[in-house]
């Protein structure tokens, strides 16, 4: 689940108000009708995703003018090749609720490996989660308007080790990183399916449960028999939704790709 939670560090529930619309008429009459626009939905993003971050331990003390710098810092900092080669994820379309729906394929991925690397590593990671952060949250902006306040998440697990949770200092790590985000999951995730969940993942959450609680009623766990969850994936959403490896269409084109060989 701490992978889960550097995945699924999101900000949703954006609305534009009719003061906003009413508010860029105006303005439209002095000429500036599409930078003023842009300028009042930059601000409307700014201040939901203020209210939405500082529910967090990382960004509860911030001001709006410091979540304002830091979305911008992120946008353009560039993640080390080496975490952009850490997992694949990818947003397969829209789901017919119009939700976006995620897809991380994070079975592979070695915590552990960057624990031992150090400090700085450790930093970079989650500093690589925020980064995932803002492409999941342009995802609720689809056609240039905020018309969703939740995402849908397919989470892979197949591979995942269970060196993973038996190494304390990993371990100490995981349930920070849990700790500081899980609030800000929790108030934008709708549901989330883990698949080729290993013993070790059920090893994970139980040592989560404690303070994971209401957000895990949103977790739908599956192991690794696909005869079992490929039928639950294919009710749930379209073929054309579903990668063919998972029982999808042949065809299938996510919307945007980003991590480890990335395209398809």
């Amino acid at each position: 689940m701490a992978i889960v939670n550097i995945v699924l560090i999101f900000v949703c529930s954006l609305h534009i108000t009719s003061a906003i619309i009413q508010n860029t008429t105006t303005i439209a009459k002095n000429g500036n009708v599409t930078a003023a626009r842009n300028r009042l939905y930059k601000n409307e993003v700014y201040t939901t995703a203020h209210g939405i971050l500082t529910k967090s331990e990382v960004f509860r003390n911030f001001s709006l003018s410091e979540t304002e710098n830091w979305m911008d810092e992120i946008s353009k900092w560039k993640a080390p090749k080496k975490l952009e080669a850490f997992f694949r994820y990818y947003l397969a379309g829209y789901t017919d609720d119009n939700l976006p729906l995620w897809i991380a394929e994070v079975g592979n991925v070695s915590v552990r490996q960057v624990v031992e690397e150090g400090e700085r590593s450790m930093d970079l990671l989650e500093k690589y989660g925020q980064k995932v952060l803002l492409n999941v949250f342009r995802s609720l902006f689809r056609n240039g308007s905020p018309e969703m306040s939740e995402i849908v998440a397919i989470f892979d697990f197949g591979g995942f080790r269970m060196s993973e949770v038996t190494h304390l200092p990993t371990i100490t790590y995981m349930m920070k990183i849990m700790k500081r985000y899980v609030n800000v999951v929790d108030a934008c995730l709708q549901q989330a399916l883990l698949i080729n969940a290993t013993f070790a993942v059920q090893v994970l959450i139980d040592r989560s449960r404690p303070f994971l609680g209401h957000l895990l009623e949103k977790v739908d766990i599956y192991g690794a028999n696909k005869n079992k969850w490929i039928p639950v994936l294919r009710r749930k959403f379209s073929d054309d939704l579903i990668p063919p490896w998972y029982g999808g269409a042949k065809n299938f084109k996510p919307v945007s790709v980003f991590g480890l060989n990335a395209g398809f």
